[in-house]
């Protein structure tokens, strides 16, 4: 039975780069330093006052038995070394810790040579100091616990803690720049390591993706961009800021193919009249939508640019009620006028992420049921069935362009993946992160409020509880510390950190706004992105001239992005364009060919650049059986064959699991003579199968 349950062959055993490695403590961040600070110093004092009350519980013993001799036997009375056997070392060292390494040698000597007059003299400083050591304890217990839950999750938070530090490079120029040309070289690296030469040739399409499926989380990313604006009016004055503003309405909706006016909608402010003017007509709706203006006018008319406005009431303006921040009175106003909005709170979305693009195998136009980049397909049953090309809305960017929308799609991604977090816990609410434990006394009075206020609420408003925190966070009405506790408590601490930084982040599209507006080439090509979403679907040719039109723009030494928006996934796909890289060329201008191809020759008309002389029939004329009434024979087709066909090499293939059955009618006579046929290979064989069984005749034997 030992051989079955236990192991004996086999030991497990951690590998190291050498034995010292192994045995090194494990690198722990400031907050587990002070924790383990805190505990050491409990230990120490635990340590201490057990001592002395061990040495104290030694004593009295020997000092009862001097307080019971005679006096005349007092004096002549002495402890053997150690204090008669039972001092040990521990004893001597409290001693020690109290009189002085010196002194106490002394007092340990006189405890030996004169009990009588040294132990009860040393017995009641030791209680005096026991005393005063518990009492310490007890101040010093207050400090720990404050130093315990004001740490205590932070030294949880491991990635909190180094976000705070890597995401301030993360969002860096540099930073995007590398992330598209690592995922370049990746997938350059796997087509060159593909065996079919023809399929290496091909070149990758995106090198990156993103999802933006929700309108109104990117609302309400340029509504906490618009409120963290309007608190640097000590930075940016207010004509920068306003065009800053104008930018961002302008060309945010224009890129994702929104309607302005819809989209900036959101940002209505409702002024709420103060007691002064109660009764004037400052409680209509103030509405900032920016004016159908050219984008290169934000940075060449001072007065155009202003046309956006703001909308929520900076310090100062006449849409400001007591200089209060009115995005919190449009929350709730939205809140109260609307339930459409707890209703898409309630929605599950998948979270927003980078994710690096798969590169395909060849750009080949796939069959139904594969979707690559929407390319066309061909089927044996249904050809007209064929799936058109998807619509594309490209924008040729410079570096800075670039930046900016990878900024605003970070700030999107975070906040669509807390509003996801938000639904989740309403749909499963054992779903919900680890709850905030401990909170620091200089910081309960602030959390407190808000918890309350969560109390009488539900997850489904954690959403907004998040976007009020950080407003009140660019108001400094909350310090950074009572805003992180605040995201741990409502999501936990394994996602809560990535809001940590969302005034660093904000900051940057501010910044990265500011150099747009300043470079004259960005905003040509912005103009250019504007004129190209209002003439609607482009062709070929007018994609190929609006690139050649960017690179004339931004000259020979500047690098070209080339980013998609594709409504039909709602997806923002980027790709970084060399000099040798023809976006159109290797499978767009092919695949529109194709798509013509296959459009021409499922139409009634001749096939457009296809000589008639060409043409075959798909039979052979010999395996046509004359009909001698002169009807054509029936053929009975059936299948669901897929094929795909590469619109580079015209390769075909076939896609797996699909089959196709064509079955040609015999007619009577056919029918008449393959029952004749029949019968008589059955005759045949029914003969065969007798002699068989009567085995083999007399003659057969005697020869043998």
């Amino acid at each position: 039975m030992c051989r079955t349950v236990l192991n004996d062959e086999w030991v497990s055993h951690p590998t190291w780069s050498n034995e010292e490695s192994g045995f090194l403590a494990p690198k722990k961040n400031v907050y587990e330093e002070a924790l383990h600070r805190s505990e050491e110093e409990r230990h120490e004092y635990d340590f201490h006052i057990e001592a002395i009350v061990r040495t104290i519980s030694m004593l009295e013993p020997i000092n009862n038995k001097i307080a019971q001799l005679p006096n005349e036997e007092r004096g002549s009375f002495k402890l053997k070394a150690n204090l008669g056997g039972s001092g040990k070392s521990i004893h001597q060292r409290v001693i020690k810790k109290i009189y002085g390494r010196e002194a106490g040698l002394e007092v340990i000597q006189a405890m030996q040579d004169s009990p009588s007059l040294a132990i009860p003299v040393v017995l009641t400083r030791l209680k005096h100091k026991e005393e005063e050591w518990k009492r310490a304890q007890r101040e010093w217990n207050k400090v720990w616990r404050e130093v315990d839950a004001r740490n205590y999750l932070k030294s949880l938070d491991h990635q909190g803690i180094t976000f705070k530090a890597a995401d301030k490079k993360a969002i860096s120029t540099k930073a995007f720049v590398s992330q598209v040309e690592a995922a370049r070289d990746e997938q350059m690296a796997k087509r060159a390591s593909l065996i079919d030469p023809l399929f290496a040739r091909t070149r990758p399409r995106h090198h990156l993706e993103f999802v933006v499926d929700d309108v109104s989380v990117l609302q309400d990313s340029l509504k906490l961009t618009f409120s963290f604006l309007d608190r640097t009016t000590h930075q940016i004055g207010s004509l920068e800021r306003k065009k800053i503003e104008s930018m961002l309405r302008g060309v945010v909706p224009t890129f994702f193919m929104i309607d302005q006016e819809v989209f900036n909608q959101a940002f209505v402010v409702v002024v709420v009249p103060s007691a002064d003017n109660a009764d004037s007509d400052m409680s209509d709706e103030v509405s900032s939508v920016v004016d159908d203006t050219e984008i290169s006018s934000v940075a060449s008319s001072s007065s155009k640019a202003g046309g956006g406005g703001s909308s929520r009431g900076r310090k100062g303006g006449v849409a400001s009620s007591g200089g209060g921040d009115l995005r919190k009175k449009l929350l709730k106003s939205e809140q109260a006028k609307s339930t459409g909005r707890k209703t898409r709170a309630q929605e599950a979305a998948s979270p927003s992420g980078s994710r690096q693009a798969t590169p395909a195998i060849s750009d080949v136009a796939m069959g139904v049921g594969g979707v690559e980049e929407g390319l066309p397909s061909a089927a044996g049953d249904v050809p007209h069935q064929t799936r058109r090309t998807p619509r594309k809305n490209i924008f040729f960017s410079n570096t800075t362009c670039y930046v900016l929308f990878r900024l605003v799609e970070v700030l999107y991604s975070r906040l669509s993946l807390f509003k996801t977090m938000s639904s989740t816990m309403v749909s499963n609410p054992g779903a919900h992160p680890t709850r905030l434990k401990g909170v620091p006394a200089a910081n309960q009075a602030e959390f407190t409020v808000f918890k309350n206020r969560h109390v009488s609420s539900t997850a489904e408003h954690f959403y907004d509880l998040m976007l009020e925190s950080c407003e009140r966070l660019f108001e400094n009405d909350i310090e950074q510390q009572v805003f992180e506790d605040q995201m741990r408590y409502m999501f936990g601490i394994k996602e809560a950190y990535k809001i940590f930084t969302i005034d660093k982040l904000i900051g940057a599209i501010v910044k990265q706004v500011q150099v747009v507006l300043g470079d004259p080439k960005s905003l040509e090509l912005l103009e250019l992105l504007k004129k190209e979403r209002t003439h609607g679907t482009l062709t070929t040719q007018d994609q190929i001239n609006s690139r050649q039109h960017a690179e004339r723009i931004l000259g020979p030494d500047e690098n070209l992005f080339r980013i998609d928006w594709l409504p039909h996934c709602k997806t923002m796909t980027v790709q970084l364009l060399g000099k040798d890289d023809s976006s159109f060329e290797d499978s767009e201008v092919s695949t529109g060919r194709w798509q013509a191809y296959i459009d021409s020759y499922v139409s009634i008309d001749t096939t457009e650049n296809l000589s008639l002389n060409r043409m075959r029939r798909p039979f052979l004329r010999r395996n046509i059986s004359p009909a001698p009434n002169g009807e054509h024979p029936k053929v009975l087709a059936r299948g669901t064959v897929e094929i795909k066909v590469c619109v580079r090499t015209y390769r075909f293939f076939y896609v797996s699991n699909t089959e196709e059955i064509m079955f040609r009618l015999p007619n009577r006579e056919e029918e008449q003579k393959t029952t004749r046929k029949l019968e008589a290979r059955n005759r045949l064989r029914k003969m065969w199968m007798e002699r068989t069984e009567a085995g083999p005749s007399p003659s057969a034997q005697t020869s043998s």
